[in-house]
């Protein structure tokens, strides 16, 4: 009965705010996180309680930090870890861990230090065609590159970048390129040696054509509005300048993580 009533929690909790906060004060994210810890090989109960968490997280920071202090970040990353072929744990699992580090700092080093970076960079690699697997973990390793050096350095050394520029490269939505670009920004805070790798990796070209691809996209149009500030517009197709390219689009969006 478990997964059923994870099931339930999940979709009562994409209503509204309120309907969230009676789900939390009846005590339902312990029993998620109970859920998740003792029905580990059930892969439907581990699908259901990675759902209803995922959207119990959608932007409350209060509930944030409830299903934080209920445990369930580790949980979470062990679903990732225990089921890396069952796409809707992936999905889910991905989706709840990035909208945890949406702006929180301490959930996102406890997120970074139960080992997700790995699992969500392999998530990318193992599901390349699947929409939701690709946005959701890109959500995810967008708002931990907006944290702190140790995060950003974390995604790197998992091969993070070739992982996110692929995901532009297999542009499946305008999300995915949303994330995907800005965690690559993200990442080239302060780093010539990060910046160097996503040039390497030819970035640029597979962000200006996300770019033209969605002008209705207000962030991928804000890089653009960045090409124009920075004057190099007119030697886009050069690669003697891709990196400055690059760098000009990170300018002016330090300290903005994403939301789902």
């Amino acid at each position: 009965w478990e997964n059923w009533a994870c099931f339930a929690l999940g979709n009562l909790a994409e209503a509204d705010d309120a309907v969230q906060a009676a789900i939390v004060s009846a005590g339902a994210v312990p029993l998620l996180a109970v859920a998740l810890r003792e029905h580990h090989g059930a892969v439907e109960v581990q699908r259901w309680a990675c759902f209803a968490l995922g959207n119990l997280t959608a932007g409350d920071a209060a509930i944030e930090t409830a299903i934080a202090r209920s445990g369930a970040v580790p949980l979470l990353v062990a679903a990732l870890r225990g089921h890396p072929s069952i796409v809707e744990v992936q999905v889910h699992a991905c989706l709840a861990l990035g909208n945890l580090a949406d702006s929180n700092d301490a959930i996102r080093a406890e997120i970074v230090s139960a080992g997700a970076v790995p699992l969500l960079v392999a998530a990318l690699g193992a599901h390349p065609g699947t929409v939701e697997v690709q946005s959701n973990a890109c959500l995810a390793l967008c708002n931990l590159a907006a944290g702190d050096d140790a995060s950003r350095a974390a995604i790197v050394a998992a091969s993070g970048v070739p992982l996110l520029v692929a995901a532009l490269r297999h542009s499946l939505s305008a999300e995915t390129l949303r994330f995907a670009s800005s965690a690559l920004r993200h990442l080239v805070r302060d780093s010539a040696a990060v910046r160097a790798l996503v040039v390497a990796e030819s970035a640029v070209p597979l962000l200006l054509a996300a770019q033209r691809a969605h002008p209705d996209n207000t962030v991928l149009q804000g890089d653009v509005t960045a090409l124009r500030r920075s004057r190099v517009a007119h030697v886009l197709g050069t690669s003697d300048c891709e990196e400055a390219l690059f760098f000009s689009l990170h300018e002016g969006s330090e300290g903005a993580s994403c939301v789902h």
